[in-house]
């Protein structure tokens, strides 16, 4: 709801088009116009053509050239409960909205919420580092099945409940905790990787992209145009095999948590 009201809102303005199920497959350099370099944004189904983009695709950024082997794209997983029925919910009692985050930074997060959709529970834990930015099916099994147990150990009294959803989504983070951000080309700005905060760091960097481009002076530039860039990160097949050990002995420390 709240991305389909800023889409609602920015659409308002005449200046501003929102191309929707279009993804971009390649970007390239297409020429000069009044002595700027032109770049035409391709889709399966047309083009756009532009002296200035913003690469505002976190992880993704590595597949139009920039970043690479310097940024990690960590999934974590999350399922929905199905409904529940008025006697599940009086059964479960309490207020039809809260959420709960676990005392360990790989324990479970749980959320109660109403609309909409209902009245449902929301389960999230397990975290995998994926660098083909896929998640395969036998790890989003396995999630799964850690959101139904973990469910199962908080909520016993709903133990006919299932879960209608699962899903993974991604992060991405840098090895020191910085943006990959700024002019990697003439005229492309990237605006990516916010390290797990994507609603405080990616309102930041896209802020301070925007206003680079157009000139404008804001208080939070002097804090990020001197920021290094991201980390070089080892092989990935060392990354891969170091970084999901870890995840998994976090998780087994988490204990009850999860």
């Amino acid at each position: 709801l709240y991305i389909q009201s800023l889409a609602d809102g920015v659409s308002k303005n005449p200046n501003t088009t929102i191309y929707e199920n279009s993804p971009v497959i390649s970007l390239e350099e297409e020429g000069m116009h009044d002595g700027q370099k032109v770049w035409k944004a391709k889709t399966s189904l047309g083009s756009i053509s532009s002296p200035k983009v913003i690469l505002a695709v976190n992880g993704l950024v590595e597949k139009f050239g920039y970043f690479q082997n310097r940024l990690m794209t960590i999934f974590t997983y999350s399922s929905l409960s199905r409904e529940l029925t008025l006697d599940e919910s009086n059964m479960l009692g309490g207020s039809q909205e809260w959420g709960l985050t676990s005392a360990d930074a790989m324990g479970s997060s749980v959320r109660r919420i109403s609309g909409i959709g209902g009245n449902r529970i929301l389960i999230r834990n397990r975290w995998s580092y994926n660098p083909s930015m896929e998640a395969s099916d036998s790890f989003m099994n396995s999630a799964a099945n850690s959101h139904d147990e973990s469910f199962k150990a908080r909520f016993p009294m709903l133990e006919k409940v299932s879960m209608d959803y699962s899903w993974g989504g991604r992060l991405c983070l840098s090895l020191n905790n910085v943006f990959a951000q700024g002019e990697v080309d003439e005229g492309v700005y990237s605006a990516c990787c916010q390290n797990g905060l994507g609603t405080a760091k990616g309102t930041a960097i896209g802020v301070i992209t925007a206003e680079k481009i157009t000139g404008t002076i804001n208080s939070l530039i002097p804090d990020f145009v001197d920021e290094e860039a991201p980390k070089k990160l080892m092989p990935k097949p060392f990354m891969w095999f170091g970084v999901n050990s870890y995840m998994r002995w976090k998780e087994l420390m988490a204990g009850k948590e999860k």
